[in-house]
């Protein structure tokens, strides 16, 4: 079986307003293709540090203010 990310796959939204200015956040994709674009394609262990398996580290951001923060997605099975 499959994991995969609902969020990057379209099936749910990122609907948060931003604490700082009320703002809705706009997600700004999975924080691993900040850092490696290959990262997401890499599997968990130990050696490369992924934290939480099973799920995929997105960054949503205001547009308005600039605020932004790091949200954790649950990986669901197909």
């Amino acid at each position: 079986m499959e994991t995969l990310c609902p969020l990057c796959n379209g099936l749910i939204n990122a609907e948060e307003r931003c604490p700082n200015c009320g703002y809705v956040m706009e997600d700004y994709g999975a924080i691993e293709t900040f850092y490696d674009p290959y990262r997401p394609y890499v599997e968990f262990t130990i050696e490369n540090h992924y934290v939480r398996p099973n799920t995929c580290t997105h960054l949503l951001a205001c547009p308005r203010c600039g605020w932004d923060k790091r949200v954790y997605i649950n990986k669901k099975t197909i």
